[in-house]
């Protein structure tokens, strides 16, 4: 939850409904500056948000990108006091005199978003009044003011003595509107909230989604201000109405002149778009390839919607009211791509659990030996303990404080508080607080909180906190946390946080860190993963590990002996020769740009015995059309006698940097200088063909030298 209350105080100019917000000023058109500012500390007494940080930044992008708002005009403030609040305000104030200097039109976006309370916002703890922020903004002297206060009871803000009521944003075809308007989400006794779900705030999650292209109601390709506070206002109150904060009920205090409207973004300057024909009809879901949460929208049959998007890859959900479909779509630059019924998919559906038959009676106390021999049956109705205390096992409709049993204990439905037993434990419904048993513990709804027992911990579905188990960890939900087992990790759906375990964690798409003491199963990784076997259908992040297997690798590189790509990796065989051996064979695997290098090498020539080598090691590689650049960092260990192995072993750790030319799509040749730094036995010689220019120290018992070399031959791709 979060404690907070979102405020708009937006002030309406000269502005044609017409004109493109989106369109660079020039002399006499409109300028836009904004001051963006995310505030998580609120001081030591309140509780840090999550995600006000992310909140600024989600506006300042949608407006850079549509909305007009050059970086030279954006002033964004993280973790800011109240001191630089108010001197970035002032900062703004001298930009916007000088841009009416240059008889521009000017409009200043400030916004908010962090802790506050009903006299004032409240950055790290330290109060800037609401008088002195109206004041400040006032004294910026701009056409066009817009406020966006994301703080608790900041509704407080908009009573001021004079408004006027009025409708919102009076849609007119003048462009003489002057003066300003302050809109609050919620009233000044309201908490407004953020959500782990969509990693926002509710109102700026929704408001941001209406400036991307949801909320253009018109058809136009301009969201006009009318437009994308009535959408983030209905689908904040649709969005809390559920939740514990309640919903979220707006107030506003508008005085103005004349009529208009305002243009915030702009669609025809989008980079990247994805069009919602009339054939996709239900709650729409679009997540980028962070897995971050861009646009949600409801979006009916036969209307066409067109969200403006950074290129790049993001994956789609669309929800037709319990059918599930899903898709990913690859939007470039300057195109817009139409979403089809037919690139989606059939999605599984979260099972869920009913929550019981009717309300149940509240009773403090139950005793039981076992069920039915219980004074809960007394009531004959469904009963919720606030303490339950079985002698052999206990069983209750619910709990809301704790349920002890000496061998099982059992909640039919919603557990809040703490369940223990000494053999099992057993929640119907979710579970919030502290399970724990010598054996197993089962949840049969979400939990929070800590589950421990000695076997196995199972989830059916959602957890969030700490799951801990002697052998063995099942969700077939979503987990957010830590996951500990001495065994196995199973995680059947989405996974959020860390997964420990002995041997093997084995879940669907995760996002976190797995670590194991053998193997790492996941669909889509965001995060890293740590053991000795690693495979994930799409990496985005780290494998390390002695074998690293993935489908894919969006961003990141799997790090270990044998790293495997099975599209668009590196898989590549090179016969080369170098200034220590004269026949290489080298074996490159791993992401595009990042591999690891596996070799052996031989000297044939040599006068005596026949020497052999084998290398290890890690590259990078950037490639312009057939032309590419490698740079190798490897380890050689060589035997002098190919008969038998001498304790005298050869080390080099050597920098190679090559250039290579495809002269075939799977064939290329290439050549570099490198650098080695090698060390013998004292009096061991040099297996350098450029020895003479080797410089040598004598370390102890060992002959270390350094000195150039080469590399030259064929890859095959």
């Amino acid at each position: 939850m979060r404690p907070r209350s979102l405020l708009l105080a937006l002030a309406l100019a000269s502005l044609p409904s017409t004109a493109r917000a989106a369109a660079p000023p020039t002399s006499g058109e409109l300028r836009r500056l904004a001051l963006l500012v995310g505030a998580n500390d609120g001081g030591a007494d309140r509780v840090k948000l999550k995600f006000a940080g992310s909140d600024a930044q989600a506006v300042a992008r949608v407006l850079s990108k549509l909305g007009g708002l050059r970086a030279s005009d954006e002033i964004l403030l993280l973790e800011p006091s109240r001191a630089g609040i108010l001197s970035a305000l002032v900062d703004l104030g001298h930009r916007v005199e000088a841009a009416r200097k240059e008889q521009r039109r000017t409009e200043v976006i400030v916004y908010y978003s962090g802790h506050s309370d009903e006299q004032g916002l409240l950055p790290g703890g330290e109060r800037l009044g609401y008088s002195e922020l109206r004041a400040a903004i006032d004294r910026l002297g701009a056409d066009v003011r817009i406020a966006i206060l994301d703080s608790c009871s900041a509704g407080a803000f908009t009573r001021r003595k004079g408004g006027l009521f009025r409708p919102p944003f009076l849609v007119d075809d003048s462009i003489q509107v002057r003066g300003h308007a302050f809109l609050a989400s919620s009233s000044a006794n309201e908490a407004a909230q953020e959500s782990d779900r969509i990693r926002g705030s509710f109102f700026t999650h929704y408001l941001v989604t209406g400036l991307r292209g949801a909320a253009d109601v018109s058809g136009d390709g301009r969201i006009t201000l009318n437009e994308a506070y009535t959408f983030a206002f209905q689908q904040t109150l649709a969005g809390t109405e559920k939740t514990l904060g309640g919903a979220q009920h707006p107030a506003y205090d508008i005085e103005m002149a004349g009529t208009g409207d305002v243009v915030m973004t702009d669609l025809h300057e989008v980079t990247a778009g994805l069009t919602l024909p009339g054939t996709i009809a239900g709650r729409v879901f679009v997540r980028d390839s962070g897995g971050a949460l861009v646009a949600e929208l409801g979006k009916g049959a036969g209307g066409t919607v067109e969200l403006g998007l950074d290129p790049g890859d993001y994956k789609v959900v669309l929800d037709q009211g319990g059918k599930l479909l899903q898709g990913e779509v690859h939007l470039l630059a300057g195109r817009s791509i139409v979403l089809e019924l037919p690139m989606l998919t059939g999605a599984r559906i979260e099972r869920t659990v009913r929550r019981g038959d009717g309300p149940a009676r509240d009773v403090a106390f139950n005793l039981a030996l076992v069920h039915p021999l219980a004074t809960n049956a007394l009531f004959g109705e469904p009963v919720r303990n606030r303490f339950s205390l079985g002698l052999l096992a206990g069983y209750g409709d619910g709990l809301a404080g704790m349920a002890v049993g000496g061998l099982l204990t059992g909640v039919r439905h919603d557990s809040r508080g703490l369940v223990v037993s000494g053999l099992g434990s057993w929640s119907g419904g979710d579970l919030v607080g502290v399970a724990a048993s010598g054996v197993v513990t089962v949840v049969g709804g979400s939990a929070t909180g800590f589950i421990n027992s000695g076997v196995a911990n199972v989830v059916r579905r959602n957890f969030a906190g700490l799951t801990a188990a002697g052998v063995t960890n099942v969700l077939t939900g979503e987990a957010r946390g830590l996951l500990a087992s001495g065994v196995v990790n199973v995680v059947t759906g989405e996974a959020r946080g860390m997964a420990v375990t002995g041997v093997a964690n084995v879940t669907g798409d995760f996002e976190g860190l797995q670590v194991s003491g053998v193997a790492n199963v996941s669909g889509d990784l965001s995060g890293a993963q740590v053991g000795l076997v690693n495979y994930a259908r799409e990496v985005r992040g780290l494998q390390l590990g002695l074998v690293n297997i993935a489908d894919s690798v969006k961003s990141g590189a799997p790090i270990g002996l044998i790293s495997i790509v099975r599209h668009g990796g590196t898989h590549s065989l090179e016969l080369a020769m170098t200034d220590a051996m004269p026949l290489n064979l080298l074996l490159k695997l791993g992401a595009r740009h990042v591999y690891t290098v596996l070799g052996a090498g031989l000297d044939p020539f040599r006068t005596t015995t026949t020497a052999w080598s084998v290398t290890a090691g890690l590259g990078l590689e950037k490639e312009w059309d057939r032309w590419y650049l490698e740079g190798d960092l490897i380890t050689t260990a060589v035997q002098t006698d190919i008969q038998q192995l001498r304790e005298g072993t050869h080390l080099s750790n050597e920098l190679r940097l090559m250039v290579g030319y495809r002269i075939l799509p799977q064939l290329a040749v290439f050549l570099g200088p490198s650098v080695h730094v090698s060390v013998t036995d004292e009096g061991g010689r040099s297996l350098s063909a450029l020895s003479g220019l080797e410089k040598e120290w004598l370390v102890g018992g060992s002959a270390v030298r350094l000195g150039p070399g080469f590399a030259l031959g064929v890859r095959a791709f």
